[in-house]
């Protein structure tokens, strides 16, 4: 008996869903890598909630590419899903770079080497969380425009 995958798994390994694959492997990692030393600093708690956040909503946008429900219909309380992909991309970056330096403090107040690997990956979520902030971004722009909203031009100095 061959079971059928849904339609949207095939749409997961394009461009801007790639992204929420890649940021699950890397908050994973983290996790693991957190879980290595026998003392942690206290900041750790943080960049394991941060984690499983930043986990959390990669899977939920997963399933919603899966399940196709990614439609201009889909909106939560007024929001269309890329305005709440791009804020919740936003935030977890921002996010993402405070690991960054909590990492840095695990490092110098426990010297365990987990903490370095910890460090290149958040490196990469924040990474991660930019580009797909930066996608998802110019998506809403682009369907703003054909909304009929015309962004103001930046043409500083002109007469």
């Amino acid at each position: 008996v061959k079971m059928a995958l849904p339609r949207g798994t095939s749409r997961l390994g394009e461009y801007p869903h790639l992204l929420d694959i890649v940021n699950i492997f890397l908050a994973c990692g983290v996790l693991l890598c957190l879980a290595i030393p026998v003392t942690v600093p206290a900041g750790t708690v943080i960049i394991y909630l941060i984690c499983l956040l930043s986990l959390l909503t990669s899977m939920i946008y997963c399933g919603i590419v899966i399940w196709e429900l990614d439609t201009p219909s889909f909106h939560v309380c007024n929001l269309k899903l890329p305005v709440i992909v791009y804020g919740t991309a936003l935030f977890m970056g921002i996010m993402h770079f405070i690991t960054i330096w909590l990492c840095l403090s695990g490092i110098i107040d426990s010297g365990n080497a987990a903490f370095w690997v910890a460090i290149f990956l958040c490196i990469g979520s924040t990474t991660v969380q930019g580009v797909k902030f930066a996608a998802h971004f110019r998506q809403w722009q682009q369907d703003s425009r054909e909304a009929g909203f015309d962004f103001p031009s930046s043409n500083y100095g002109s007469s």
